[in-house]
């Protein structure tokens, strides 16, 4: 429902920026909105072993962090916040990867860390 959302508001901004080449303006920015969720949706299916596909060698670093992240947000609230930020669209899935953030996800007194 968010990316609907998203996708909502990048219409309305085009429509009001005029009709010309207006699918080609919105499919542009909304390529941005669209990206990002369906990475996520789909990296995560790979986690499953009976998934069938091409996957990309980063995949399986990828679910084995968000696993690590997952569980740290159960105890860590920055953790919790970032993931939640990302999960709700309202922040970019490298929000995660941001060193303060693997910090505490991977670092000493972390269940996965040191």
């Amino acid at each position: 429902m968010m990316v609907s959302a998203l996708e909502a508001e990048i219409l309305a901004a085009c429509r009001r920026e005029g009709h010309d080449n207006l699918p080609r303006r919105f499919y542009r920015r909304v390529a941005k909105v669209v990206d990002a969720p369906w990475q996520l949706a789909a990296g995560v299916d790979f986690a499953y072993s009976g998934v069938a596909g091409s996957r990309a060698h980063i995949t399986a670093l990828i679910n084995r962090y968000t696993r690590h992240v997952k569980r740290m947000a159960t105890r860590d609230e920055q953790v919790c916040r970032a993931l939640v930020g990302v999960t709700n669209l309202t922040a970019p899935p490298s929000f995660l990867i941001h060193p303060r953030i693997v910090l505490r996800v991977l670092g000493p007194g972390s269940a996965s860390g040191g």
